[in-house]
């Protein structure tokens, strides 16, 4: 089976000029560019061309062009930035927190419900350690609880995650503070709304 092009005429109305409806054009009336042949492709008429439409090997012929046409879909572009630059830019953010005890106050006066309740405050100075993509300052808090509820326990330790040099998260400490070098933190126990 073979596909067969026409070229078509076409007129068009124009009055005034020739006989009704007739329109002269250069090219005695025909399309230039018929529907049928337009190609979205510089290759389209070389893949016709050589994998035709019918015939044994049909797919041994096309294999190339194929082959071509999956990669390409596969192709792609990412806006994402590489590990690398991702690397270096959570590296650019790790900035030492000068005023870290202040911060962990103003953080605390909202996280606690009643701030009296504490005794016993410590904190460690903040120090690089392994977190996500690469390092943050982190500084380990703890405190004991004078009047604990029922299922709070007496005592808690959190890590305090500082980036760009402000407080960042506060998180419960698992293994992170273990060996910390804890000083007395007495201006948490002094803190009032």
């Amino acid at each position: 089976m073979r596909l067969t092009i026409s070229w078509r005429q076409s007129r068009f109305t124009s009055p005034g000029k020739g006989e009704a409806g007739e329109r002269s054009e250069p090219g005695g009336g025909r399309d230039p560019h018929p529907t049928a042949s337009r190609s979205t492709s510089p290759f389209q008429g070389e893949v016709k061309r050589v994998c035709g439409l019918a015939g044994a090997g049909l797919l041994r012929r096309c294999a190339p062009f194929l082959l071509a046409a999956a990669l390409a879909g596969c192709a792609s572009y990412s806006t994402e930035p590489s590990p690398e630059a991702q690397r270096a830019a959570w590296e650019a953010r790790n900035l030492y927190p000068q005023s870290y005890r202040s911060e962990i106050l103003a953080y605390m006066r909202n996280y606690f419900n009643d701030p009296r309740n504490v005794r016993d405050a410590f904190v460690s100075e903040p120090e690089l350690k392994p977190m996500g993509l690469g390092n943050r300052y982190i500084s380990c808090l703890r405190y004991g609880l004078r009047n604990a509820a029922g299922g709070t326990p007496p005592g808690r330790e959190h890590v305090v995650i500082f980036v760009g040099g402000k407080l960042d998260a506060l998180r419960d400490a698992k293994d992170q503070c273990a060996g910390a070098a804890y000083t007395a933190f007495p201006e948490l126990e002094r803190l009032t709304r």
